[in-house]
C-alpha cells in the first residue's frame, strides 16, 4: 500500500525508538496498529457504499471495449496485407511482361530470317553492278538484231524537244 522497503521500515522503527523510548514503544505500536485497522475498515466501508468494486469492474470492461475497438480500427495489419498483395501482383505482372517480351523477340527473330533472305535476294537482283552487267550483255544482242534491218529508225525531233536534245549534247 505504501511501498515501504525493509531498510526504510528499520529507519522508521529506530527513529520511533529514540523519540518514544523503549518503555512506551509497544503502546505506540498497538495504537498505530489499531489506527491502521480503523482506516482499513473505513476504506472498505466507503468502497461498499459507493460501489467502488462495481465502478472498477465497469471501468475495466470499458477499457477492454476501447482496446477491442482500437484493435478493430487499427488498419496497419490490413494495409500491410494490401501492400504485400500489391507487391505480389506487381511481381506476377513483371513476369508476364518478361514472358511476353521473350515471345515477341522470338516472333521477331522468326520473321527477320525470311525477310533478311528476301532482302538479300532483292538487293542481288537490283544491284547496280549486276544491272550494268546485264545491260551490257543485252546490248550486243540488240545490236545484232538491228543489223537485220527489222528495227525502225528514229524520227528526227523538231521544236522544243530538238532544242533540249541539242543542249544536252
Amino acid at each position: 500500500m505504501f511501498n515501504i522497503g525493509a531498510g526504510e521500515l528499520f529507519v522508521i522503527f529506530l527513529v520511533a525508538f529514540f523519540i518514544v523510548g523503549p518503555k512506551d514503544l509497544p503502546k505506540v505500536a498497538k495504537g498505530i496498529k489499531s489506527a491502521l485497522q480503523w482506516l482499513n475498515s473505513l476504506v472498505k466501508e466507503l468502497k461498499a457504499e459507493t460501489g467502488w468494486e462495481d465502478i472498477v469492474k465497469e471501468v475495466s470492461e470499458v477499457k477492454e471495449d476501447v482496446a477491442g475497438a482500437f484493435n478493430s480500427v487499427d488498419v496497419t495489419k490490413d494495409l500491410k496485407d494490401a501492400k504485400k498483395s500489391v507487391e505480389d501482383t506487381m511481381v506476377d505482372i513483371k513476369q508476364d511482361f518478361e514472358e511476353a517480351k521473350s515471345a515477341l523477340e522470338e516472333g521477331v527473330d522468326t520473321i527477320k530470317s525470311p525477310l533478311k533472305t528476301a532482302t538479300e535476294t532483292i538487293k542481288a537482283e537490283f544491284d547496280p553492278k549486276a544491272v550494268k552487267t546485264a545491260l551490257k550483255e543485252t546490248k550486243p544482242a540488240a545490236a545484232a538484231k538491228d543489223d537485220g534491218g527489222s528495227a525502225p529508225a528514229e524520227e528526227p525531233k523538231s521544236g522544243p524537244e530538238a532544242e533540249k536534245t541539242e543542249e544536252k549534247k
